[in-house]
């Protein structure tokens, strides 16, 4: 009976409703799903882009953002709208097959519970059968399905009014090697009389961004803007920066220690600074619900705005049709539900990380995820001219041997293993994640005889002085084994000791991480495998680091000596690889290639850094214990920018 009175009342024709509209009326956040369960409001920056998803004669919507700006919520009621509203067929692709699973059962099984008018439609209610499975939902009058967004068969025999993507940047850019996502997606709907596309995304690296080609291609691109509460001076809020007038503002700790009191204090701090030069006055976190009300989406490009009944209008006022293609960019200062303190508590994170231990990851997190920007490469491509030409004079002894810096803490090793020798490198690292190339060396010899081995031990087993007369041997090596005579690697690696010198092996797949395994394998070697990709951007990002106008060398700075060892042949094999947008594995990315060069240095270079960061994960190395240790047993003479202080001299060429 209950069945057939639904039947019923989708035959009587309902008012017509905008989304926002309609889920102010009926949606509701549910409890599994939202941090306040409770009923829907739209919040004044959502309602122009939910009312153009809504609008027949808008095809495409596209979204980049930031993470808390209830883009998902949004998706989800209008979902529940299209079925309930409209009664049109849809599509919701998500990254991955457990993507589209876990969608379903944490987002869509509540809503379709909790939201009362959609009973009228899909009268099943908890009851799996045909009608209501996890990843297809029959309603009265339409279907929907919700699939991931990596199989070509997913995109196939469907006929659809609506596609959805959620987080696109995640797809494949080729779908198994028949086009993008969006070409498959879309010709399901190209027979459809109203035509939806929707693709929301935070973004991630800007070359071979999908969402950016999109946007590019947008009739309009929409930004937030607000006004000043004190000028009403109109502004799309930025990040800003130490060397901007304008944007957030807040007390920047000098060090950045693991302990959270001087970035809580700092959090406190913040405010945004309005960027009109009448004004530059303080705004406050606390007057944001009031920018947020009285803002608007305007394309700065044009100066078309959208008014407060989601209609277009030109920079004069006057009404347009509405266009083909829209697309809106916001990011997390505008979330009511994440302060600005929080925010910042972000940052800090990210750059202590990128300030004190010269890595990029969570920086780029940041970006992507609170800024809602792509991650763009600013490191030039590695040039051999460059770094050769910014060696330095490191100090010596009388007998013309080479010290190391006085801030010199630990030595690691990189081996490459060559069919008729070994190349390989030894450096020395500091507190600051600053690296200190001590020598470069190639071993020739037969790997099958005993003198190639012998000399290469002689080598990992020197000894060597830092300035202020400490004495320092190897800390841990890298041995690359992937290529050649594997066996008798792994064997040296065990005369070495298993701990000290540590067979590795690049993953063939990318997005994996560096992997120390358990246990040792059959050789008795602990054989990891390494995110070479990921150690590559690192170290590109801090090859091209500069020495700062205040004299100081910025974390994750390459030091390189005038010697023998570092003449030009090395520095162009050491930049021989370069990266490329290019196919693989049915993806589409930015990828090292050597292009047929030598560049054993470069791989050497990998090694070490490697077994600098497996002593720091899996061997208790910590560098500023050790800095404290030092500095207990051979105080400095004097405080200096210049990494062997008073003890010796450097000029920089």
């Amino acid at each position: 009976m209950a069945i057939a009175e639904a039947w019923k009342q989708t035959l009587s024709k309902p008012e017509s409703l905008t989304l926002s509209e309609w889920a102010d009326k009926h949606f509701y956040l549910s409890a599994e799903s939202s941090y306040t369960e409770g009923n829907w409001e739209t919040i004044p920056f959502q309602k122009a882009i939910m009312d153009c998803i809504s609008n027949d004669d808008i095809r495409i919507v596209d979204f980049i953002k930031s993470a808390r700006v209830g883009y998902t919520k949004m998706i989800l009621a209008a979902l529940g709208y299209f079925h309930e509203h409209k009664k049109r067929n849809t599509v919701l692709f998500q990254p991955t097959e457990p993507d589209a699973e876990d969608f379903s059962l944490t987002e869509l099984t509540p809503m379709l519970r909790d939201v009362e008018v959609m009973a009228k439609v899909f009268p099943w209610g908890a009851t799996s059968n045909k009608f209501n499975r996890i990843l297809k939902k029959t309603f009265i009058g339409s279907i929907m399905d919700i699939r991931g967004g990596k199989s070509g068969g997913n995109y196939r025999r469907m006929t659809k009014d609506c596609a959805f993507y959620d987080e696109l940047e995640a797809f494949d850019r080729d779908i198994e090697g028949e086009g993008s996502p969006l070409t498959l997606g879309d010709k399901r709907i190209s027979n459809s009389l109203f035509p939806k596309s929707v693709r929301g995304t935070t973004p991630k690296d800007e070359e071979g961004s999908i969402i950016q080609e999109e946007v590019d291609n947008a009739d309009f691109f929409f930004r937030y803007h607000v006004p000043c509460p004190h000028c009403k001076g109109e502004q799309v809020l930025k990040w800003g920066g130490k060397d901007k007038d304008y944007g957030f503002k807040f007390s920047f700790p000098d060090e950045f220690p693991d302990s959270l009191s001087p970035k809580e204090d700092a959090a406190k701090t913040i405010y945004y600074q309005c960027e009109h030069k009448s004004c530059h006055k303080k705004i406050t976190n606390d007057q944001l619900d009031w920018m947020i009300k009285h803002g608007r989406w305007i394309d700065p490009s044009c100066g078309v705005w959208i008014d407060s009944t989601s209609a277009f209008r030109t920079v004069d006022g006057d009404l347009i049709d509405p266009p083909r293609h829209v697309a809106f960019h916001i990011w997390t200062a505008y979330s009511p539900w994440y302060t600005w303190s929080e925010m910042l508590h972000d940052f800090f994170d990210a750059y202590y990380q990128k300030k004190n231990k010269g890595l990029i990851d969570k920086f780029k997190g940041f970006v992507n995820t609170t800024l809602g920007e792509t991650w763009k490469n600013a490191t030039r491509p590695l040039e051999h001219g460059s770094l050769y030409e910014r060696r330095e004079h490191f100090p010596v002894d009388a007998n013309g041997k080479l010290l190391l810096p006085r801030k010199a803490l630990v030595i690691f090793a990189g081996l490459d293993m060559q069919n008729d020798r070994v190349e390989g490198e030894l450096r020395a690292y500091d507190e600051n994640n600053e690296s200190y190339l001590i020598s470069y060396f190639r071993v020739f010899g037969n790997p099958k005889e005993p003198e190639i081995w012998n000399e290469l031990e002689i080598i990992l087993k020197a000894e060597f002085t830092t300035e202020d007369g400490r004495k320092l041997k190897l800390t841990r090596g890298c041995f690359d084994s992937g290529g050649h005579y594997t066996k008798e690697v792994y064997s040296f690696c065990k005369r070495i000791g298993i701990f000290t010198l540590i067979p590795t092996k690049g993953w063939n797949e990318y997005d994996k991480p560096t992997t120390f395994p358990r246990k040792a394998n059959v050789h008795g070697v602990y054989l990891t495998m390494v995110d070479t990709e990921s150690v590559k951007n690192t170290l590109e990002y801090r090859h091209n680091l500069i020495k700062g106008d205040d004299g100081f060398y910025p974390s994750g700075y390459c030091h390189y000596p005038i010697a023998d060892f570092t003449d030009e042949v090395y520095f162009k094999q050491l930049t021989a690889e370069e990266k490329e947008l290019k196919r693989h594995n049915r993806k589409v990315r930015l990828v090292w290639i050597d292009r047929g060069r030598r560049n054993e240095p470069w791989d050497c270079a990998v090694g070490s850094f490697t077994a600098l960061e497996l002593s720091i994960q899996h061997f208790g190395l910590n560098l500023n214990a050790k800095a404290l240790e030092r500095d207990k047993e051979k105080p400095a003479l004097t405080k200096s920018s210049n990494p062997y202080g008073k003890l010796g001299q450097r000029n920089n060429t």
